[in-house]
């Protein structure tokens, strides 16, 4: 007689990894969905403060005279290099647009690591669609090994029938 302690022993098991890949699978997109919405926060956040100091910018530039707009006061400033607010002025803008590129720079890192995390995700996405397709071959071996038993005993049934029919007396040994 066959033994079928084995494929329960594995289904509990691919049971039991599924459970776990699953609570990975949910971590994992946690971990995932908090980073965007982290990264597109900071974005925003970093977006509204450069559009704020650029604007305050701008407002000085129009208090001071020298604003990209009025080209010729800009160049009459920058032949009177005594003139104190032109160095402030560049100085500034060299400032932003050197934080600018920084931010850049780490808003292009925190979207690579979403990207990594997504990456991540999708691998184990895979290897959970492997998992479920052996536990689906198990299933069907399970299946095939039960019609099997239940066969071989619909056929001792009907071989104890025809011993009867026949008169016989069927003794159970043992």
């Amino acid at each position: 007689m066959v033994e079928l302690g084995f494929s329960s022993n594995l289904v509990s098991t691919l049971a039991s990894s599924r459970e776990k890949l699953d609570i990975y699978i949910d971590k994992i997109m946690e971990k995932a969905d908090a980073a965007y919405e982290s990264t597109a926060h900071l974005s925003q956040e970093r977006q509204s403060e450069m559009d704020f100091l650029v604007s305050k910018l701008q407002q000085l530039q129009l208090e001071r005279g020298t604003s990209e707009s009025k080209n010729n006061l800009v160049l009459s400033k920058k032949r009177n290099p005594s003139h104190p607010s032109i160095g402030g002025i560049a100085a500034k803008r060299r400032e932003l647009r050197e934080r600018q590129n920084l931010i850049e720079e780490e808003k292009c890192e925190i979207e690579q690591d979403v990207e990594e995390a997504r990456t991540k995700l999708n691998e184990t996405i895979k290897e959970g669609s492997i998992y479920r397709i052996k536990a689906e071959e198990a299933r069907r071996k399970k299946m095939l090994v039960k019609e099997a038993k239940q066969t071989t005993i619909d056929d001792l049934t009907r071989g104890v029938l025809y011993y009867d029919k026949l008169g016989f007396d069927f003794e159970r040994a043992g």
